[in-house]
């Protein structure tokens, strides 16, 4: 999944809504915690930039200042935190915890929790949405994903999906979703218009993370039970083509100014990352990471890609110009999924 590129998006959190699940508010502090003014990234406002990791063995989110990588400091969250995104401003991030069922806004100025969502069922993996109101709860307990309004706290839509929902991206456009199932499918929303709808499912075409094009014309899915990355087409929903890349793969992400044209595919089996030709449909090269790669982002500009190295506890920082490695840095235990701040 990749998240960083839309900066003007929502933010959508994976995870399931039970009925009469609570929802616990605490005060922001204004900004106070890092000395920084923040907002939308063309308000003339300035803060410090990070990359956010979801360490899911220690229950904490790690903060990277993406000036000198330097990993600076943790938040405490719930039990198994998996899904990670910012908002749009720089200010607030969102992180599923599968292991209770909650939905953690945290303060990036003040580097602490704000809010909690209770009564989820394994949330899972985080997308990007339609509106700056919303955010998107997509259930891997009962197939569901919910519409929660971050405005009225409340639910507005439930869509049933095709299996359990992992992960989820959203169009560029930010016009449809689409969620991956652990049954090997793909669930597509609508969300075009107020009343989001499910468009179809479409089956056999993995079962792992996802990303969308910069046009929106194809959806590039892991398919981790045949070391390959399904390409659909998004107007007909059909394969276009099957790319052969490393063992047991996971994260993607879909290049796009300075890398328009490459997919970059995290292979857990084989410690390293793809990088495909999105004009062939092959594998140009690949990337020696850390042990068992998962979650991975590109910066808004698609000049670096951070990976999650779930197994030695690290991130390796990509210059995706030369395709190496320029930085190694020690997170918690069991890294995941990982976002960045916007411009």
């Amino acid at each position: 999944m990749q998240t960083g590129k839309r900066t003007l998006a929502l933010i959508a959190v994976i995870g399931l809504l039970l009925l009469g699940a609570a929802l616990v508010m605490a005060g922001c502090g204004g900004g106070s915690g890092s000395g920084s003014s923040y907002g939308t990234s063309n308000t003339g406002y300035t803060y410090t930039r990070y990359a956010f990791v979801t360490n899911s063995n220690e229950g904490t989110v790690g903060f990277i200042n993406l000036s000198s990588n330097a990993y600076e400091t943790t938040v405490s969250v719930g039990t198994t935190p998996y899904g990670i995104a910012a908002d749009p401003a720089g200010s607030l991030v969102f992180v599923s915890t599968s292991g209770d069922g909650n939905f953690n806004t945290i303060s990036v100025p003040d580097k602490k929790v704000v809010a909690v969502y209770g009564g989820m069922n394994a949330p899972k993996g985080v997308a990007e949405g339609p509106l700056a109101s919303y955010v998107l709860i997509a259930s891997s307990g009962d197939g569901y994903s919910y519409i929660y309004n971050a405005i009225n706290k409340g639910i507005s839509d439930a869509l049933q999906c095709g299996g359990n929902p992992l992960e989820a991206t959203t169009s560029n456009d930010n016009k449809r979703a689409y969620v991956s199932n652990t049954n090997n499918s793909v669930s597509v929303v609508d969300l075009s218009t107020g009343n989001f709808q499910l468009l179809t499912n479409i089956p056999n075409v993995g079962n792992a993370d996802l990303d969308v094009d910069p046009d929106g014309t194809s959806l590039f899915v892991a398919d981790s039970a045949n070391n390959r990355v399904n390409r659909v087409d998004t107007a007909s929903f059909s394969t276009t083509a099957t790319i052969p890349v490393g063992t047991n793969p996971y994260g993607v992400a879909c290049g796009f100014q300075a890398t328009a044209g490459y997919v970059y595919v995290s292979n857990r089996g084989n410690n390293n990352i793809s990088v495909i030709n999105a004009t062939t449909n092959t594998v140009t090269t690949t990337i020696p990471v850390g042990t068992t790669p998962m979650g991975l982002c590109l910066s808004p500009d698609g000049k670096t890609l951070y990976v999650c190295n779930n197994g030695a506890n690290n991130v390796s920082i990509i210059d995706t110009t030369s395709n190496t490695v320029t930085a190694t840095v020690a997170v918690g235990a069991g890294p995941i999924n990982i976002d960045v701040s916007p411009y």
